[in-house]
């Protein structure tokens, strides 16, 4: 009928201040699902107000799987995962004082593990998905 249907739901402890999910048709230990050959959103990353970190769960049963936290008090303004390369997906994170962190996300014992620090500016950022020829993700889905 072209709506939504609830399937499951989970309450934080603190307010979620940015969301994004994600398609992970490689990390099969993160629970792979497909549909129609479409891959199945199996992973979200979730940043708070109240708590400067990154948390991924698994979907769609909500399942923790890693969490990163930062040691100042910046806003985390944007997350986004982002496949630059098949097979090759990394999650950004944009500050509120202009900082970029990336997160390589190729294997599944080592997510959130190492990040990586840009600066584009002293702005917020706000981080926009695109989708790549080649991607695995199915164009329609982004």
């Amino acid at each position: 009928d072209g709506g939504f249907e609830k399937i499951k739901s989970h309450e934080f402890k603190f307010e979620v201040s940015c969301l994004t999910i994600y398609f992970l048709n490689f990390l099969s230990p993160l629970r792979l699902t497909e549909e129609n050959g479409i891959g199945t959103a199996n992973v979200m990353a979730v940043s708070f107000w109240n708590e400067t970190t990154i948390e991924l769960y698994s979907l769609p049963d909500f399942k923790f799987i890693a969490k990163d936290s930062f040691d100042f008090k910046t806003l985390i303004r944007s997350i986004v995962f982002m496949e630059f390369k098949p097979n090759f997906v990394y999650l950004l994170v944009a500050m509120g004082a202009g900082g970029m962190y990336l997160y390589h996300l190729f294997k599944s014992d080592s997510i959130l593990s190492v990040r990586t620090k840009n600066f584009l500016g002293t702005s917020p950022i706000n981080l926009v998905p695109f989708w790549m020829k080649g991607s695995s993700i199915h164009q329609d889905l982004v």
